[in-house]
């Protein structure tokens, strides 16, 4: 989002086991595609879950897909959306007792070198076309 001039980048804050399990870290938003779903349908779900930001799928702009890491065969589609002008609402209740100190929060561009998680830095990298 534009906040007087400047980008802020929308981050997740949650304990995640295999990085830091009692301290929460700051990582991207992200969640698994349930049946029925399409991968679009998801990122605007998860979005929606996690941080209270209700979009359409339209809104997303495609940033393509990559790997964890070279030793991971997960695959993941990464999204971005200009969130300046959508109203926050309420994210939805947590369902387990790791997302209960989870929270979203913005960030400057200059915070992203401290992140860990690789994802936010590949589509932080893809996010520089738009």
């Amino acid at each position: 989002r534009m906040v007087n001039k400047h980008k802020e980048y929308l981050v997740r804050v949650e304990a995640t086991p295999c990085w830091e399990f009692d301290t929460p870290v700051v990582s991207s938003i992200t969640g698994g595609v349930d049946e029925g779903y399409t991968v679009e349908a998801t990122a605007v779900k998860e979005l929606g879950e996690e941080s209270g930001y209700i979009i359409a799928d339209v809104d997303l702009k495609k940033l393509g897909t990559c790997y964890g890491a070279k030793s991971c065969d997960t695959i993941y589609s990464l999204f971005t959306c200009d969130l300046t002008n959508v109203k926050k609402t309420e994210p939805l209740k947590v369902e387990t007792k790791l997302e209960e100190s989870s929270y979203c929060k913005w960030i400057p561009v200059e915070d992203i070198c401290d992140i860990k998680d690789p994802l936010v830095h590949v589509m932080f990298t893809r996010m520089q076309k738009y």
